[in-house]
């Protein structure tokens, strides 16, 4: 038996999902395997491309909505606000561009279609769609929530997590199904167990149907596994006897979404830099560990083909330095191209990413052919595109504001982000001081110092939003460029009052308003959370690993940025070039920034030497980095937070040229092509 389920669509012939063993599916606990933690209830799954026979052609990932009462809500984004996020995402999807080598996903998928409710059952280790009780119709969403009385809030549930066995007919009653039950948009909706006993129902109603209708219960048992099934009976008692469905049957996907199906990588990021950097890949398979499914046999079958491939790299053998000019252009082409579509999808969404953990980016491989130095063989994929949602925050000047990036790992964002996220929509009291208000229609632009606020000025950016409410009038405010030491404690602030905008004097002070600060969370934070996995990438080894040089990394981050704060303007992009030329001509063991660490294995690293590896090129890769993952003005790529990543002639992102400059550069020195790089020094000055 294999352990790809079939998903119930009309491609589910060479489209599965990935289960438990054989062995093991009629004790599983999780029916599917799951990627990594899910976004609240949005949650992805490993799947399969498969053949006919159905073995795995290509991983890939499926996005579902999970059980809401099996996972832990998000206390700052709101799960409806994810969810449109999710329905939207395959519009989306058709703007991006295809990731190469991976167009068939494109023809699997088209033309979309949704999936509504699921069960998988552990008797049968199969998965089919639940039904209605009222004539086994197939489940859909609840109407749209516009469909309420006009004014009615929002109650329990949002109404992409019901669904709904309408429309009714010949004046039957339809019933609307949601997590453990409650009050809904809709009204009351019943638990997603009774869900799973209104099945019950489909059976009887599929006994029926074989006397009057034999072809249409053939299609319906055909569909539901249960219709047909031996232990039906056992399943559905008729009498008061217990009903065994609620333990054998699973809520897989818990209402009515597009099918969202992604390329997949075998490989994290970082396990394609150990690679890269000399780790058979065999001993990066058996390093992992984990479970024993058909990921983990497939990621055995791709660890056997990379390391039959002679040579994996074009210098193997090599210990003059040589070797490290092409495990750097490697890992560099690496970034450069997770940077490429990072990009792709800023543009096509209109906000950042703001989803950054070790899974964020996958590593497919494919065999390199002629042209192992290229890259390899690996292509990276960026995960978790376009489900960072906005909020409907007011800002001073109208512009969207996302929700903070509360599904990323805090040790790939800066120190100031984290804090500032603490701080989103909590609500606090301070004073606000009227410095000046000037009325326009029945608003007023005002100039305000809030005072007993309780939050660090360095926290706040230009482009934040802070709401104050208080005295009849409510103020929509955005931080002042610059503060006046005249101003005393307060913070200043400017924006647009409501209400009672006639009170507002200058001179006036209001206690014991209430104020709720949202800070912007811009592209500066992406490029953050890319800049720490390149460094990754590049100086992690077998003695120094991702947690652990994270936190140095850090640290050295804080240290430059204070050592900046006291020079002048003009005079930090060349202490930061002093600073990492010190840092990366240190050739100790145990040195963070020498070029020896592009190495995995300590042996190979003490064997290599660095002569054919210019010390220029290898501080030139280094301070790109630094600049991604600082924010020091006339240093770094972005200064704070809030920034959008910067852009040169023709909107071209200015990290991604100045990054294929820097590889042109590996380039040259390691094939000895001098034109092309005079080319790339002219243009990068």
């Amino acid at each position: 038996m294999s352990a790809f389920l079939a998903l119930p669509v009309p491609h589910g012939d060479v489209l599965r999902l990935l289960g438990p063993r054989p062995d093991q599916a009629a004790v599983a606990v999780d029916p599917l395997v799951k990627l990594d933690e899910p976004l609240t209830v949005v949650q992805a799954y490993v799947g399969g491309l498969c053949d006919a026979s159905g073995q795995v052609v290509q991983p890939v990932e499926i996005l579902l909505i999970a059980d809401p009462d099996t996972v832990v809500p998000n206390r700052q984004v709101p799960t409806a606000a994810l969810l449109d996020r999710l329905h939207d995402l395959p519009t989306l999807l058709d703007r991006l561009p295809a990731a190469v080598g991976f167009e068939l996903l494109r023809g699997v998928i088209a033309p979309r279609c949704t999936l509504g409710p699921m069960l998988y059952c552990r008797k049968q280790h199969c998965l089919f769609l639940a039904r209605s009780p009222n004539g086994a119709r197939l489940l859909r969403r609840v109407p749209p929530p516009q469909t309420r009385p006009a004014g009615e809030p929002t109650r329990g549930l949002p109404a992409a997590l019901l669904s709904w066995d309408g429309p009714v007919e010949n004046g039957s009653a339809a019933t609307t199904y949601g997590g453990r039950g409650g009050s809904g948009p809709l009204g009351e909706h019943a638990s997603l167990e009774k869900l799973i006993t209104d099945q019950g129902a489909v059976v009887r109603h599929w006994d029926g149907l074989r006397p009057s209708d034999p072809l249409g219960a053939a299609r319906l048992e055909e569909s539901h596994r249960c219709c047909g099934c031996e232990e039906a009976d056992r399943c559905y008692p008729t009498g008061a006897g217990y009903a065994y469905a609620v333990d054998r049957l699973v809520v897989v996907n818990a209402a009515e979404t597009p099918l969202i199906v992604l390329p997949l990588g075998a490989w994290r990021l970082a396990e394609a830099a150990r690679i890269v950097g000399g780790l058979p890949a065999r001993e990066v398979v058996r390093g992992a560990g984990g479970e024993d499914n058909e990921l983990a046999a497939w990621r055995t079958h791709e660890a056997e083909r990379i390391d039959s491939t002679v040579p994996p790299l074009l210098l193997t053998g090599e210990s003059d330095g040589r070797a490290l000019l092409e495990i750097a252009r490697l890992k560099l082409g690496l970034i450069a191209e997770v940077l490429e579509q990072l990009d792709a999808v800023w543009r096509a969404t209109g906000r950042p990413h703001l989803c950054w953990t070790s899974e964020t980016v996958r590593v497919a491989w494919r065999s390199p052919g002629a042209t192992p130095a290229a890259s390899w063989g690996f292509r990276p994929l960026l995960r978790k595109l376009g489900l960072q949602p906005n909020t409907p925050v007011e800002t001073a000047d109208q512009t969207p504001l996302a929700y903070p990036p509360a599904f990323s790992e805090p040790a790939l964002l800066p120190p100031e982000v984290v804090d500032a996220a603490r701080y989103f929509d909590e609500r606090r009291p301070a004073n606000v001081f009227v410095k000046s208000a000037k009325p326009e229609g029945d608003r007023a632009r005002a100039q305000v110092l809030l005072e007993d606020l309780g939050v660090p000025w360095e926290l706040f950016c230009i482009g934040d939003a802070l709401h104050a409410t208080g005295g009849g009038s409510r103020m929509v405010l955005t931080p002042a460029r610059a503060r006046d030491p005249d101003d005393g404690e307060g913070l200043p602030f400017v924006g647009s009052a409501s209400g009672e905008v006639a009170g507002l004097k200058p001179g006036k002070s209001i206690e014991g308003c209430a104020c709720c600060w949202y800070p912007r969370f811009g592209e500066a934070v992406d490029l953050h959370a890319l800049g720490m996995l390149l460094l990754e990438t590049l100086l992690a080894h077998d003695e120094r690993q991702a947690a652990a040089l994270r936190r140095v990394l850090l640290e050295e981050r804080a240290e430059v940025t204070r050592s900046c704060a006291t020079l002048p303007i003009e005079q930090r992009e060349g202490f930061v070039r002093t600073w990492i030329t010190e840092r990366c001509e240190a050739d100790a063991p145990a040195a963070i920034w020498s070029r020896r660490n592009l190495l995995w294995r300590r042996d190979d690293r003490n064997a290599t030497k660095l002569e054919a590896f210019p010390s220029v090129l290898w501080r030139a890769t280094a301070t790109f980095a630094l600049r991604l993952i600082t924010m020091i003005p006339g240093f770094s790529y972005c200064e704070s937070r809030a920034a959008a990543a910067p852009r040169g002639q023709d909107d071209l992102l200015l990290p991604l040229v100045e990054l294929r400059g820097l590889i042109a550069l590996l380039d040259d020195q390691l094939f000895g092509r001098t034109a092309p790089a005079a080319d790339v020094r002219r243009v990068l000055g």
